[in-house]
């Protein structure tokens, strides 16, 4: 269960790094170690104070600009990861995803009022607040 948000971009070689709060550097991680940062088994309750991680590859269909990003679920038994998506969701570019559950479906129509110029039509509100 991801506890951090995680974002995958291109980049020339595999990597990956985290940013701890409060730091305004990225360090870099072996890219094997990234569980232990970004999943509430390997970085239980985020006590290693984890804001961010990110992950180059250099896969080309990243090329173009593409970035993936993985959030904390909602609704899940930690309030925190709940929290931590709802903060993330005002720099999220949400025109093209595929919700997996009916609580991520309407993150996804609560995120989609913040992000400028979205292309998403409003489907009745945000069913959230």
């Amino acid at each position: 269960m991801t506890s951090v948000v995680t974002a995958v971009r291109h980049g020339p070689v595999e990597r990956a790094f985290v940013m701890r709060a409060g730091e305004p550097v990225l360090a870099r991680i072996p890219v094997a170690a990234l569980k232990d940062f970004v999943t509430e088994r390997g970085n239980p309750h985020n006590l290693k104070g984890i804001s961010s991680a990110e992950v180059e590859a250099p896969a080309a269909f990243l090329k173009r600009g593409l970035h993936f990003v993985d959030t904390p679920g909602v609704g899940s038994v930690h309030a925190e990861s709940t929290a931590v998506t709802h903060a993330f969701l005002p720099s999220a570019d949400a025109r093209r995803t595929s919700p997996r559950s009916s609580g991520s479906r309407g993150l996804l129509l609560c995120g989609a009022a913040a992000v400028p110029a979205n292309p998403l039509p409003a489907s009745g509100g945000c069913p959230l607040r």
